[in-house]
């Protein structure tokens, strides 16, 4: 059994259905633990009319106990600025070699925190995060996986909380 957790970050607005799949995988597979975290620690309503009550805050998170951080998509990623204290957080996360995964328009998150300067990703194309105001990146690139549709963007893709034998079983049954 892992002794870090999968964290799931829920916002209101935020696309229930997105990361669905790779949660029930992460903990069937992987045996991790999936901690529900929020801007705080109130109720959130999903795109789905979903009530979802977080399990803690961004701000108590402690990098330590992280093996994923997982964002799902949502129409708010394109409609207002991420708040500070996710971008920080992202930042930390990074710094501390935590895989980050970004499903749909919240690749344009971890695009505005500044990590995938120089990285291969999976987002939703070029030309839209530069339509998503994400900050300019000279040598940004877009490599489209066996995932593009959503599944995850890692920022680390050879990086995945579950073994390579249930990683590759899993990759090959998905699609």
């Amino acid at each position: 059994m892992p002794t870090k957790s999968v964290y799931f970050l829920v916002v209101p607005g935020f696309a229930d259905w997105e990361g669905a799949h790779a949660l029930a995988e992460v903990r069937r597979h992987g045996h991790y633990e999936v901690k529900v975290v929020g801007l705080n620690q109130l109720p959130v309503q999903s795109m789905g009319g979903m009530t979802v009550q977080p399990t803690c805050a961004l701000t108590d998170i402690d990098p330590e106990d992280v093996a994923l951080f997982m964002l799902p998509g949502g129409d708010r990623w394109e409609q207002q600025p991420p708040e500070r204290e996710l971008l920080d957080l992202l930042v930390t996360l990074d710094a501390c070699a935590v895989p980050i995964a970004a499903i749909c328009a919240a690749t344009t998150v971890v695009a505005r925190a500044g990590l995938l300067h120089g990285r291969r990703h999976t987002s939703n194309g070029l030309d839209y995060l530069n339509r998503s105001k994400c900050p300019p990146t000279p040598r940004r690139q877009c490599t489209w996986t066996p995932l593009q549709c959503g599944i995850a963007a890692s920022l680390r893709p050879a990086v995945w909380p579950m073994s390579s034998l249930h990683r590759r079983s899993w990759l090959n049954s998905a699609y």
